[in-house]
């Protein structure tokens, strides 16, 4: 019987996997400057355009998550 991996493996992979792969000019700096409550356009303006959007919805809940890749790490804002 084959056994099959856990579903936060796959998703493991992938983080690092994109991780390795990407690069922005996006630095600490200007992430530290976002907080809760900003529209889009206002992250737009310190982070640039973002290099992923996924959007969702669940029953009457709708969102979007926007993801922005450096050569070392991931930032995701979701609204």
């Amino acid at each position: 019987m084959r056994k099959r991996a856990p579903h936060g493996a796959a998703a493991v992979v992938l983080v690092i996997v994109l991780t390795m792969t990407g690069c922005s000019n996006v630095d600490e700096r200007d992430v530290s400057r976002i907080s809760t409550g900003m529209s889009p356009e206002q992250v737009h303006k310190l982070l640039g355009s973002p290099h992923q959007v996924i959007r969702g919805s669940v029953g009457e809940y709708t969102g979007t998550s926007e993801m922005w890749y450096t050569a070392d790490t991931i930032i995701t804002v979701q609204y």
